[in-house]
């Protein structure tokens, strides 16, 4: 007899069940195990998935509001540029009459005395004297109020940008 034939003839039928028994819930313990691991792995394909669809919708409401909002700033920029300033006259900086001749050597003869600008009386116009003075402070006040507006619109627009509203 060989040696299989021979332990199989010196256990009992009763040792064969208990290693019949003892594969079986080992058999049956791996099967499970790769049963869960694959339900878990389906779970977390279908979570991925689901968190994926979600963040490219989160994705696309920003970009509708990130277009809707630079529309809106490109419109107010728009019509900021496009506004005329408010009092700005139009004023010849170079009189072309009074810069063709020599500067005068003598004391200028209008009422006024030496200190008066040339060309100008007292009732002359600022462009008629040459005081373009007072024009030019409108135009850069009224320029001055267009940054100030802009840069609070842009203050504005980067508070809103890192809101994340």
């Amino acid at each position: 007899m060989s040696i299989i034939s021979t332990a199989l003839s010196a256990t009992g039928i009763k040792d064969y069940l208990y290693g019949a028994a003892i594969v079986a819930l080992i058999g049956g313990f791996l099967w499970y195990n790769h049963h869960e691991r694959a339900i878990g792995a389906a779970q977390v394909v279908a979570s991925d998935q689901k968190a994926v669809a979600a963040q490219v919708e989160r994705d696309a409401a920003v970009q509708s509001i990130a277009a809707v909002a630079t529309n809106l700033a490109s419109q107010t920029y728009e019509k900021a540029i496009s506004t005329p300033v408010a009092n700005a006259p139009v004023v010849r900086v170079c009189n072309n009459a009074r810069s063709l001749g020599a500067l005068p050597t003598t004391a200028p003869t209008q009422p006024g005395g030496p200190g008066q600008a040339v060309g100008g009386g007292p009732n002359a116009s600022p462009a008629e004297s040459g005081d373009i003075g007072p024009a030019l402070i409108r135009i850069a006040v009224d320029a001055d109020a267009l940054a100030t507006a802009l840069q609070a619109e842009n203050a504005a627009l980067r508070a809103e940008m890192t809101n994340g509203h």
